[in-house]
């Protein structure tokens, strides 16, 4: 339940972003016609290189990725008996 609303509101802030930007780039000559500044009026919502909001990973995500991975890898290993 938690992971659709999740990604509900992640497909919808992006949605809303990307309309704001189409908005800012449009031409009188498209607003007149109704058109994307592309020249149609749908454009990918989800689309990874033209929308306007970019995710990066801050160095303790990166920390706690590098140690879950690990900490999974120590598990699998400690199943098999010539590991430990």
């Amino acid at each position: 339940d938690r992971d659709v609303g999740l990604v509900g509101t992640s497909y919808w802030k992006v949605k809303v972003e990307t309309e704001k930007k189409y908005d800012n780039n449009k031409t009188s000559e498209d607003i007149k016609d109704g058109k994307s500044p592309s020249g149609n009026n749908n454009f990918a919502v989800m689309d990874p290189q033209n929308t306007p909001l970019k995710v990066q990973a801050n160095f303790m995500s990166k920390v706690n990725t590098t140690l879950q991975i690990g900490l999974i890898s120590l598990g699998i290993a400690g199943e098999i008996s010539f590991v430990v």
